[in-house]
């Protein structure tokens, strides 16, 4: 009686372990290579328990057996990886977005420079560029302080504040060391146009004017042109509205 027993315990486990994986699979939504592999491990289950009760050959059985245990784990491996490659895609595209969000949020930062001398954003990475690289920008440095029941002309006739208004070159005006307190990684002003991870790529960067409520309004927009999740592409500023903000904000 034991003997017959225990020659029924692995296929009846084999049988409740598919069972349950198949009745987990279809309670909780799960994928085709979940439901197949456990289909696998049932049908094993079901050879097992024929061969218990004798009625396939040795022969066959061992040709079967191997056939769904071979099956069995790579369906589990394909399982696994339709599950860990997306999360590693995820994990992947925060790590390179990271660094395009940098770059746009850099560009919007030109761009605002390059408005402030020429009244309108630029429509051109290569002249925004060359506006960075050549250009200069008015800065004002100021020292000393205005005393109380001063105002700041009578504190400059007094010679108790100082300002000097000079041309700085327009890339150190506006990527100077309060601002790259907060970069994140390594400011290089040659990689700027680029779109991280690519082949150079450039962003494209686009300029003009939209109608707000009866005003004609400056805009521009840069947009990640080769973006690594094609369903999330990341751009700075609006063509369509006068917003000059990053759509991950």
């Amino acid at each position: 009686m034991k003997e017959a027993v225990s020659k029924f315990t692995f296929p009846v486990i084999l049988l409740a372990i598919g069972l349950g994986l198949l009745i987990l699979g279809v309670s909780n939504d799960q994928n085709y290579w979940f439901m197949l592999s456990s289909g696998a491990v049932f049908l094993t289950g079901i050879i097992t328990l024929l061969n218990a009760l004798n009625m396939i050959s040795k022969m066959l059985r061992m040709v079967i057996l191997v056939v769904l245990v071979i099956c069995s784990i790579g369906l589990a491996w394909l399982d696994y990886k339709s599950i860990a490659d997306p999360v590693a895609f995820i994990k992947e595209k925060e790590r390179r977005y990271e660094f395009v969000i940098q770059n746009l949020k850099d560009i919007r930062e030109a761009e605002f420079a390059y408005k402030t001398k020429y009244r309108k954003y630029c429509n051109n990475m290569d002249t925004l560029m060359a506006f960075l690289r050549t250009d200069s920008l008015l800065q004002i440095k100021a020292d000393g302080y205005i005393p109380d029941d001063y105002t700041e002309e009578m504190a400059i006739d007094s010679g108790y504040y100082l300002k000097d208004t000079t041309l700085v070159a327009a890339a150190i005006t506006v990527f100077d060391e309060d601002y790259l307190i907060n970069h994140f990684g390594e400011f290089n002003l040659d990689s700027l146009p680029f779109i991280p991870f690519t082949a150079a790529v450039q962003f494209e960067i686009e300029a003009g004017m939209v109608n707000k409520n009866g005003l004609d309004v400056h805009v521009f927009q840069a947009t990640d042109a080769q973006p690594f999740d094609v369903n999330q592409i990341l751009q700075v500023g609006s063509m369509s509205s006068p917003s000059t903000s990053g759509n991950w904000e």
